[in-house]
């Protein structure tokens, strides 16, 4: 019996670390930081914010403004598809992969710093963001 109370207390210890609940970070403009593996220039405008109250999620891709709603289930996360703005800048390069990129998303990550990656289903990070 004590050896499984032992047991017990050692799983319980051993998980403590690893099973913090995950939460979004609601209400906070997160900036976009990398994008499919590759740096986002510093002059970029982009990032994305979560609304916990009203399940939406709002933002900027590089040059638009966009919005859709979001269903969270633990460390599943599903983007519902975005709408945006039609402006027509300049460089669209970020832009042209952030958009299609939300519809990839299934789940995320705590980042460094109070940040945030959004994953695939596989678990690779799609996008990473900061505070």
């Amino acid at each position: 019996m004590q050896k499984l109370a032992f047991l017990g207390l050692a799983l319980a210890l051993f998980c403590l670390p690893s099973c913090k609940s995950l939460t979004l970070p609601f209400g906070q403009d997160l900036k976009l930081t990398e994008l499919l593996g590759m740096n986002v220039p510093a002059g970029s405008n982009a990032f994305i914010r979560f609304d916990e109250a009203a399940k939406k999620f709002t933002g900027n891709a590089g040059c638009n403004n966009f919005n859709g709603a979001f269903t969270l289930d633990g460390a599943k996360l599903k983007l519902g598809p975005a709408v945006s703005t039609k402006k027509m800048c300049p460089d669209m390069s970020v832009e042209n992969k952030f958009l299609p990129m939300l519809e990839q998303v299934a789940g995320f990550q705590t980042g460094a710093n109070g940040g945030l990656n959004l994953t695939d289903a596989a678990g690779k990070v799609l996008a990473r963001f900061s505070k």
